[in-house]
Order: structure tokens, then sequence, then C-alpha cells
């Protein structure tokens, strides 16, 4: 009888505590898919601001704003991380390696080195409502908005915006003026 009724307690404890963890994981799979995904940097296009082997935090479902570090999808490769430069409507071209947003040289301390490539840019492009201009911060050693296979970036592309380092543990810490 003693036994009997430790075997019902110890296997209602199993009942409560699977059923504990199968909700923590469900709410675990539900803030990764719909709000924010752990990132982990693959190349040194946004050199110096983050390096290869770097862990983000990224909240998704936002909308971009100038100089945000964004995850984006692109087409043929895996997915990158690239700073916003241009927005929605306005005209971009780079000439002797600066920007320019709508005729006025764009005033950013972002870019690692000179800018060499104008890429696409070279002739002024006018973003649609929807799309966005992106430039790595390692901006002669990065696969960004210059390069005619990646070209301006629909915000439907745009996965998330990069909010915090994971790791290293020496720069663990808000991005928000990266």
């Amino acid at each position: 009888m003693v036994f009997k009724k430790f075997w019902m307690k110890y296997k209602i404890n199993i009942m409560k505590t699977a059923i504990t963890l199968l909700v923590i994981g469900v709410v675990l799979f539900m803030i990764h898919n719909f709000f924010f995904a752990g990132v982990f940097i693959k190349d040194s296009s946004m050199s110096p601001s983050l390096e290869k082997g770097h862990v983000l935090l990224v909240q998704r479902g936002i909308a971009p704003k100038r100089y945000d570090i964004v995850l984006f999808a692109r087409k043929g490769y895996s997915a990158g991380m690239s700073r916003v430069v241009g927005m929605p409507g306005e005209t971009i071209s780079i000439q002797d390696g600066k920007i320019y947003i709508d005729g006025e040289m764009l005033e950013e301390y972002y870019g690692k080195e000179p800018m060499y490539s104008a890429g696409i840019a070279q002739q002024a492009l006018t973003l649609g409502e929807d799309e966005y201009f992106l430039l790595g911060d390692n901006r002669n050693n990065c696969k960004d908005s210059r390069r005619k296979e990646i070209g301006i970036v629909k915000r439907s592309q745009i996965k998330g915006r990069a909010i915090f380092r994971i790791f290293p543990l020496a720069g663990v810490g808000s991005l928000k003026n990266q």
C-alpha cells in the first residue's frame, strides 16, 4: 500500500514536470521564431563593429531605421548582417568613396576604411517605398547592396535588428550605438 501511494505520487510528479517542460519548450520556440533569434556571425563584413564568432540577439518584426544593424535574407547566399544606410524613398549614390543621400553627403563613421567600389550605387538609385540600401562596415570586404547579386533590399527580406551582443563575454552589451 505504501509503495502504491509512493508510485502514484511519483507518476504525478513526472507528469507535472513533463507538462511544465513542454510548456516552457513551446514558449521558448514561439519567442525564438516570432520575437527574437540568436545569430552567430560567420564573416567579417561588419568588422570592426562585429567580428567573426560574435553571437547576437536579433529582434524580429521591427521597422528598420538608419544605421541599424540588420539581419537580412540574401538571394543565393546565407543570411547577412549589414547596416541600414538608405531608407525608402531616398536617392542613394556613392562618389569617390562617399555616400550621398538625396544629393547630400552622409556623415557617418561606421566604415572600416575608405570605400573603393561604388558598385551599383555609382549611378543614383531611388529606393521604393519598401526598399533599403545596406552596407557592411567592412566596406571593401562584404556582400551588401552595392553588389548586383544582392542589390536593393526589400523590407520583407529584413529579418530583424541586432540589439544585443551575447558573446564574447568581454563585449556583452547593447548594440544601440554600434
